[in-house]
């Protein structure tokens, strides 16, 4: 499955959160686009972490959007979690 994605301390880091994209969703996203341009969602709070350069290039490379949440609206939207 890859390299575990945690931090000892429980923090996501910017770092932590770009070696994360590029090791666990990435590669599930890969497999199933039926084009290699199509782009692809995803749906994050506003932790500090999300403004990683790093992170974001992979995203952009990646063809994945990024929606980032304002804080305390992700309780409101929780009940969305069930698919991708």
């Amino acid at each position: 499955m890859g390299l575990p994605v945690v931090n000892k301390s429980g923090f996501m880091t910017g770092e932590l959160f770009a070696l994360w994209i590029r090791t666990l969703p990435l590669p599930w996203v890969n497999k199933r686009r039926t084009n290699p341009f199509q782009h692809t969602l995803l749906i994050c709070d506003t932790h500090s972490s999300r403004m990683n350069e790093s992170a974001r290039a992979a995203l952009k490379e990646a063809f994945i959007i990024i929606i980032v949440f304002p804080s305390h609206v992700t309780s409101m939207h929780q009940r969305l979690d069930f698919g991708v």
